[in-house]
Formats: C-alpha cells, structure tokens, sequence
C-alpha cells in the first residue's frame, strides 16, 4: 500500500517548474559569471525537486515502512515500531493538522511521519488503523 500527497506534490511541481524556468531563462540572457553563480544552483535544485517531488510518500510493506520526502527516505522495520497513533501536530484556531504519529521502542524519537499529515482527522484516523494493521498483522 502506497500513500502519496498528490496535491502538495502538484503545488511542489509547479513551484519548481516556476523556478527551473527562471533560471533557463535568465542564464539564457546573459553569461556574467554573477548571474551563472545565481542561477545555475537554483535551476539544478528545482530540477532535483522536481525529480523527487512525485517519489515523496509512504509505502507500507510486509517487512517495513518507507517514508519518502522531498530530501530523504527512511526504512523503519516493523520490528522497531512500538505503536502508532492519530495526534494533532499542529494546533490551529480553524485548521488544526493531523498526522499518522509512528512511536518506536522507549527512548527513541517517533517517526517523522509529516508527508502524511492531513486537514482531516478522519483521513488520518483511516491511515492510523492502516498502519496499525499492518503493525499487528501476520504479514511483518
């Protein structure tokens, strides 16, 4: 099973696509080494977003849990999971946040588990019994 944020990856791809083509055209225009220093790391980092942007997401398999996000994947075995929960991660006057919160053994830190937060608590209620269904089953 595989959770990706598709409209956060929409507004990432149109951001980047905003700024790769800036950098296209204004390296297009002139060669001063000033402009290059500028927009030469920018065209190459929203290029590097824009490859990156559609892998970001949650894969949930029967050894373990893959969480992509737009710098980094992480693979926590099943084994390390104590257990997981719904909690607001970010409380707000109308739209609070609320995301899938993944506790492994005492200790250590829970899992950064923010490319599943959601507006909807019952979304992040539905992927919480997802995700502690594949934590209790047969399957890991």
């Amino acid at each position: 099973m595989t959770w990706r944020p598709w409209w956060q990856t929409i507004a990432l791809l149109g951001v980047f696509g905003l700024f790769l083509t800036v950098s296209v055209a204004s390296l297009a225009r002139s060669r001063d080494l000033d402009v290059m220093l500028v927009y030469v790391p920018l065209g190459l980092a929203a290029l590097a977003g824009i490859v990156r942007a559609p892998m970001r997401g949650v894969t949930l398999t029967a050894d373990h849990l893959v969480l992509r996000r737009l710098t980094s994947t992480q693979t926590v075995p099943w084994a390390e999971v104590d257990r997981v929960e719904c909690a607001t991660v970010q409380d707000r006057p109308f739209l609070s946040i609320h995301a899938p919160v993944v506790h492994r053994a005492p200790g250590r830190d829970p899992v950064d588990t923010t490319v599943l937060a959601s507006y909807s608590r019952a979304l992040c209620e539905r992927r919480t019994r997802a995700l502690r269904g594949y934590l209790h089953s047969g399957l890991r």
